[in-house]
């Protein structure tokens, strides 16, 4: 892959082919929760939504593999329970809807697993499910920035009040104030179109953007 396809690619499965073998861990799993956030109104499980948290908590080292364990297990009883469900007589939309929210168990349940099926599994959702189709290529550009050209954050921008900025926006995943952040980076001295770009358009943004992990280090 060249830098003008990493920019312009519109196949989440082409981007991510080209990061995922060399990416972070931590990375890794941000970006899977992040895709799992996409569908964070569907999924009104309680059980659901603490196993995204905790896998977030998870990569940034908040939390034990073991404290995590417990959401873990209880996604994948509930990702078995529709799974079984879609095969039983059904009308039509009623499986296609279950059969939908099964698979989006799936991935919050491979989102928590082992960061070696992370890399290998998540292809299979990038390539079927029509939202992570559509928005995945901007969200892996917001979480791994431009590899063919990263940036290096020059420390007289990273000011206390840039630094204070970005830390609410990742502690309160509040990506709306990243124009914000911007503004404070560009008081600060910097002129990189990349960084100031990408704060001010609107997203998808979410934990792990490559510039509020750059102001934060």
């Amino acid at each position: 892959m060249t830098e003008p396809e990493w920019l312009a690619a519109t196949d989440p499965v082409l981007i991510y082919s080209h990061v995922h073998s060399t990416a972070p861990d931590r990375k890794l799993r941000l970006f899977a929760a992040g895709c799992c956030r996409l569908f964070w109104t569907t999924l009104p499980l309680t059980a659901a939504r603490m196993a995204i948290e905790s896998n977030e908590a998870f990569a940034d080292g908040l939390i034990t593999d073991e404290q995590r364990g417990q959401t873990q297990v209880q996604v994948g009883i509930l990702a078995d329970m529709f799974s079984t469900d879609t095969r039983q007589r059904r009308p039509r939309d009623r499986v296609q809807r279950q059969h939908q929210y099964a698979a989006r168990l799936s991935l919050v349940q491979l989102a928590m697993g082992p960061a070696r099926l992370i890399r290998t599994e998540l292809v299979s959702q990038l390539s079927t499910d029509p939202l992570l189709m559509e928005i995945g290529p901007a969200l892996l550009r917001c979480i791994f920035g431009n590899p063919f050209r990263p940036v290096v954050f020059d420390p007289s921008w990273l000011t206390e009040t840039a630094v204070t900025l970005a830390t609410g926006i990742y502690a309160d995943r509040a990506f709306d104030r990243l124009p914000i952040l911007a503004d404070a980076l560009e008081e600060a001295g910097c002129d990189h179109p990349d960084v100031l770009t990408h704060c001010r358009q609107p997203g998808p943004h979410a934990r792990g953007c490559w510039v509020v992990d750059g102001v934060l280090a």
